[in-house]
């Protein structure tokens, strides 16, 4: 098995045989994504996709970056908007067309996960990487909603197969797509924000003597990433006169997931996560907040927040236990009534449907699991990076509060370590198989082998 020192990112040659493997999985990733958004996709908006709309239309209407006039001007991150609003711009404004640009950027996403896997691991966990996400439900669900994950998702993987690239590259030019991608990520989900400082951390960790080889790199990508996200602040600083590096919208979520009067019973029944975390203020704190400016509005969240965490400290800890569980969940905020689009109200073929749903889910949790063990004991250093992204993500949405789209941008790497799982697995059970046999055992090619690992 090779150390972390040893690792080396391979060239991608495709024999004919994989180009065609890769060639089907990708036009079916098509297939089943403009399928479902084309043929099951209601045709109208959650709310959040409601306001990311008319933000959007209030951008081409010449109205400016908000919700309505002077109201809500920093709220939400900018990149979807100005994203739909392009869509609207040049192909019509139409939900249908959102969708399928989205079905093709969730296409885009399963062959950044295919290089990814290709370079980390070698053919195998590669073409399984992709056929994983290819099949992934809620990768699948999520191009058809008017919603900033799908963008995200994609912008944040291209920015890790940089990382990646760059643990052997050393090339300042890779630092700086990694960070402009990064900065555009941040846009469009603001704790996208620590994760070059995360990536740094894992191209930095005295694991090889090249370490020095990574400064100029890691600086490139950090100073790349400011260089994203700096006329955004700047334009924030000009409306609000205070530095507000991307939204305002932290102050409300974490009083959302950290307040008095989240029910114990909402967080274990409930279906509908929005509305246990529905922020519904006091008239006493419509008084308060009715007086205040939007940015002053989102550090009296914070303050509230801090309030209750000091006053009821074991609370703060359980609710942070409900969350971390609710965000990993394979059954939560998965009812029935999600896939009447699918089924037209068939309760039974419904139950179907999220059984299977459920299923895949738990299946794809415990190999990712196995998957990450073996990696980590076998000293596969992209494992690791994959571990940071995983408890980066679930610590800040415990933090915070979870739903269930919050954990599709994770899609790509637990498909990825699923892959790893399951070719360590077969390997495991092939030597058992041998030596049972009494047969010489074959060196097997472990799953950050040949190909060459990050």
């Amino acid at each position: 098995m090779r150390s972390w020192s040893q690792c080396r990112l391979a060239k991608l040659h495709l024999s004919r045989g994989e180009s065609i493997a890769l060639a089907l999985l990708l036009a079916f990733a098509l297939l089943l994504r403009l399928a479902y958004v084309l043929l099951f996709g209601p045709s109208t908006y959650s709310w959040d996709g409601r306001v990311y709309d008319q933000i959007a239309h209030n951008i081409l209407n010449g109205t400016g970056f908000n919700y309505a006039p002077g109201f809500n001007e920093s709220f939400r991150p900018p990149l979807y908007p100005f994203f739909l609003a392009g869509i609207y711009k040049t192909l019509g404004s139409s939900i249908v067309v959102v969708r399928a640009v989205q079905a093709v950027l969730g296409v885009i996403s399963c062959l950044a996960v295919y290089v990814a896997g290709r370079r980390v691991g070698g053919r195998a966990l590669g073409l399984l990487a992709i056929a994983i996400l290819v099949f992934d439900p809620w990768a699948i669900w999520y191009t058809r909603e008017v919603l900033a994950e799908t963008l995200f998702t994609l912008l944040l993987l291209l920015g890790v197969l940089c990382v990646l690239l760059l643990r052997e590259r050393h090339s300042w030019r890779i630092g700086i797509v990694a960070g402009l991608l990064f900065g555009l990520a941040a846009l469009t989900r603001p704790l996208a924000l620590l994760i070059p400082v995360i990536s740094a951390f894992w191209l930095m960790a005295p694991f090889s003597s090249r370490v020095h080889r990574q400064v100029v790199p890691v600086v490139a990508m950090l100073l790349a990433l400011v260089v994203a996200i700096t006329p955004w602040t700047v334009r924030n600083y000009l409306i609000h006169h205070r530095i507000v590096p991307i939204a305002t919208e932290g102050g409300y979520t974490f009083y959302a997931g950290n307040r008095p009067g989240i029910s114990d019973v909402a967080l274990h029944k409930q279906s509908d996560v929005d509305q246990i975390f529905l922020v519904s203020p006091t008239e006493e704190e419509e008084t308060t907040l009715s007086t205040l400016s939007e940015v002053e509005k989102e550090d009296q969240f914070y303050r509230w927040a801090f309030q209750f965490i000091r006053k009821q400290p074991g609370r703060f800890l359980h609710l942070f236990k409900e969350k971390l569980l609710l965000f990993w969940s394979p059954s939560r905020e998965v009812p029935l009534s999600r896939f009447d689009n699918l089924t037209h109200g068939n309760s039974a073929a419904a139950l179907v449907i999220r059984n299977l749903v459920i299923a895949s889910q738990v299946a794809l949790f415990v190999l990712a699991a196995v998957g990450l063990i073996a990696g980590i004991l076998s000293k596969r250093r992209w494992h690791l990076l994959m571990l940071l992204l995983l408890l980066y993500f679930t610590a800040v949405y415990a933090l915070y509060f979870p739903q269930l789209r919050y954990r599709v941008p994770l899609s790509p790497y637990l498909a990825l370590l699923a892959a790893s799982g399951l070719l360590s697995l077969l390997a495991t059970l092939r030597a058992s198989l041998a030596a049972l046999s009494n047969l010489p055992r074959t060196k097997l090619r472990e799953p950050g082998g040949a190909g060459g690992t990050a």
